[in-house]
């Protein structure tokens, strides 16, 4: 399976806080580093040690354009989990500038995007 995959904007809301996180201002080169970045979750008590990355988004429709593209704009990926979990509220707030509950993030970053 891939895990770098794109998604609309749009598409966020059928993710919750439960499936899901945004993960803001990054940019994945390779599902190595989408797996890192589990293992990092994991480190951290984000997830439980049972659940991973399933998928990580990034997500279209930038208004400025594409980040990966050299646009001056948003770089951010829906990180989709494996299952359902208790994402760690406490880790959650820890990583509060680069992490963000899904959402929070439709509701704070909408203008940002075409929507």
């Amino acid at each position: 399976m891939n895990k770098l995959s794109e998604i609309a904007f749009s598409e966020l809301e059928n993710f919750n806080d439960s499936n899901s996180v945004v993960f803001t201002a990054v940019l994945f080169n390779s599902e190595d580093q989408v797996d890192s970045c589990s293992d990092w979750f994991k480190e951290l008590g984000l997830i439980p040690k049972h659940v991973s990355i399933k998928s990580a988004h990034f997500i279209t429709g930038n208004v400025r354009g594409d980040a990966r593209k050299g646009a001056d704009s948003r770089a951010d990926y829906l990180i989709e989990f494996s299952e359902s979990c208790n994402i760690n509220p406490m880790v959650r707030l820890q990583l509060g500038r680069s992490i963000k509950w899904t959402s929070d993030f439709i509701d704070n970053f909408n203008k940002d995007y075409n929507y």
